[in-house]
């Protein structure tokens, strides 16, 4: 009786406290970065192509998207990323490597980092509008 029950507990722990992310439904659609300056940066994403706007300041910038796993993507530069051109720490076009740790009903939380530079990481929370 005592090994059924124990089993049973297990088995319970493990449904109880395994997250499924569903990453699939942020994969295409139009987004806001929660967590930019004030909330002005929407993103469009395709399957190809991920366009951010920021709203404020009329700034876009185009990427292509490309999915490592369900839960990972690597964006490469298109179009309008003036804003690293002067940045020492930053190699010219340098991919992103996005990485969803946590998803709920309409929102993503994401860490984005420069592809092999460990020391920049940018935390977000996106929100699924559409």
């Amino acid at each position: 009786m005592r090994i059924i029950l124990i089993i049973i507990l297990c088995v319970l722990t493990q449904f109880g406290f395994s997250q499924d992310m569903n990453c699939g439904k942020f994969k295409t659609g139009y987004f806001q970065n929660i967590d930019s300056k004030d909330g002005n940066t929407f993103i469009k994403r395709t399957k190809k192509y991920q366009i951010e706007t920021d709203k404020s300041s009329g700034v876009e910038v185009k990427l292509k998207i490309i999915w490592i796993n369900d839960c990972s993507y690597r964006l490469s530069f298109i179009k309008g990323n003036s804003k690293w051109d002067n940045e020492e720490h930053v190699p010219n076009n340098p991919d992103l490597i996005v990485e969803i740790i946590e998803t709920g009903e309409d929102y993503y939380i994401q860490v984005a980092k420069f592809q092999g530079m460990n020391d920049f990481k940018y935390r977000s929370k996106i929100k699924l509008i559409k």
